[in-house]
């Protein structure tokens, strides 16, 4: 069992935020006789007590150490870890497509970080992969829940790796979320990038989604 380091409930969401991101708290136990659990529910009274908390939604738990690094993916981030290896970088991409399609919704689908390899993939350089699994990795960054709560920076550079074919298959994409998304955060990284890498275009719609969604 996963879980998130245990949290100051009187700090403030920023603190809490700069202070735990990525921190975690593994707890080893048999999967089925709920010792993992009770031990869980034992240290969340007892941090409740001095004033800190574990957070439920980020508790995972694993049935098996496989299921455990596959969800953190060490084996990907493993061949990425040198960027000038072109040869690691486009097996991991290929392996990431591929586990990707393979934790779509359904009984078999296996939830893994996909978004962190992805998004380290672009910063290593989509540009270093072969065609065809470019165009996969695009089609598959396209569809992704997650896309709308990507930095400006992801953006333009995965904007940057394409040609003007594929650029429009992604700003089509962008657009299409606008209706629908209710984050002032996400349209404030796509005014960013839209300001660098689209600088011919209106940005009148973005502007005012902005303000439709801004507190008043």
């Amino acid at each position: 069992m996963m879980c998130q380091r245990p949290r100051n409930l009187h700090a403030s969401t920023r603190q809490r935020d700069n202070a735990h991101d990525g921190g975690t708290l593994i707890i080893p136990g048999p999967h089925s006789g709920g010792r993992s659990r009770r031990v869980l529910f034992e240290a969340s009274k007892e941090l409740h007590r001095i004033g800190l908390n574990i957070n439920a939604s980020k508790v995972k738990e694993f049935s098996s150490r496989d299921d455990f690094n596959y969800h953190w993916a060490f084996s990907l981030f493993a061949l990425l870890a040198d960027p000038e290896n072109v040869a690691n970088v486009e097996q991991a991409a290929r392996d990431s497509i591929a586990q990707t399609c393979n934790s779509s919704p359904g009984s078999q689908a296996r939830p893994w970080r996909s978004s962190s390899v992805l998004k380290r993939i672009i910063s290593v350089g989509v540009d270093k992969l072969e065609p065809k699994t470019r165009e996969d990795f695009l089609s598959i960054i396209i569809k992704l829940d997650d896309l709308p709560r990507w930095d400006a920076w992801v953006f333009e550079k995965l904007f940057r790796s394409f040609d003007t074919r594929a650029q429009s298959n992604l700003v089509e994409a962008i657009e299409l979320r606008i209706p629908e998304i209710q984050f002032n955060s996400f349209y404030l990284n796509i005014l960013k990038f839209y300001k660098k890498c689209r600088t011919n275009q209106s940005l009148d719609h973005i502007t005012q989604r902005i303000d439709e969604l801004s507190f008043r």
